[in-house]
Parts: structure tokens; C-alpha cells; sequence
């Protein structure tokens, strides 16, 4: 199973857009965690109105602020929701999906490699560039320049 976390604060004008692009997917085997960090804007309530009956999407909204990593851990952690052989992508509520097949493209790399265990994708910029996530040798990457995206 795919899980999808999107966290988001105070992210009402780009959170459409997220979901909008989960929901084009042409693989929809996933479950989407949407996950509200105390934000004062709208954007839960847009969530509610793209996805409230779509069983694939749940809706949290943090009554305190954890911050995007507390959240993730929080949920990654409770192995009622998350197994061990789950995928888990992390798109940020201001981020998006560059096409329909991102889902399907994670899930053949995983089954061509079942031993991966972490990935980082490539991504691009709002203007049209290449954003700078690259191949990465774990051993080195706490003394390498920055190589990592997101999580």
C-alpha cells in the first residue's frame, strides 16, 4: 500500500493544487494522511470540500502545532495505520504531483528493488528548472553538500 502525507499550514492558496494532482493519478491504490498543522487560513476547509467522502483521503487537523516532522513521525509510528512493507511519499500540501503516473513510477521501483528502503525523486522549480535532489551515497551524506529533498 501506498501512503501519501501531505502536511500543510497555512497553505489554502496551493493545497487544491496537491490534491488535485493525487487525485489524477492513474494508479489509485494509495491512502492520502492530509495533515493540518494548526493553520489559520482555509485550506482545511477546502480539503473537506475536495475529499469529504473519498475514502482514500484522511483528513487531521493537529489541535496543537507539531510541525511537519512530529506529524509524519507520529504517524508513521502507529502500526495500526503504517506496515512495515508500506510505501510511504511524502508531498508537501504546497507541493504537487508532475504527472499521473508519479505513483506508479514509485511502485515499479520498488518492486524492480526490494531492498530499497529510501528514495529521493527529482522535482522542478515553480519557474521551470531542475530542482537539485541527485543520487546520494547514504554512508557520505551527513558530510556531503546538501543532496537531499524533503524527507
Amino acid at each position: 500500500m501506498i501512503h501519501i502525507i501531505s502536511c500543510f499550514w497555512n497553505a489554502e492558496p496551493y493545497v487544491g493544487r496537491c490534491i488535485e494532482s493525487i487525485l489524477l493519478q492513474s494508479d489509485e491504490e494509495y491512502t492520502v494522511h492530509l495533515i493540518d498543522d494548526k493553520s489559520s487560513d482555509g485550506g482545511y476547509d477546502l480539503c473537506m470540500r475536495m475529499v469529504g467522502g473519498d475514502q482514500r483521503f484522511k483528513l487531521v487537523k493537529n489541535d496543537r502545532k507539531k510541525y511537519k516532522l512530529k506529524s509524519i513521525d507520529e504517524l508513521i509510528s502507529d502500526t495500526s495505520i503504517m506496515k512495515d512493507e508500506d510505501i510511504v511519499v511524502e508531498l508537501d500540501g504546497d507541493d504537487r504531483f508532475l504527472h499521473g503516473n508519479v505513483l506508479g513510477r514509485v511502485k515499479e521501483t520498488y518492486r524492480q528493488n526490494p531492498n530499497l528502503k529510501i528514495s529521493n525523486g527529482r522535482y522542478v522549480l515553480p519557474d521551470g528548472s531542475p530542482g537539485h535532489s541527485c543520487f546520494v551515497n547514504v554512508r557520505e551524506a551527513r558530510y556531503s553538500g546538501f543532496d537531499f529533498s524533503h524527507l
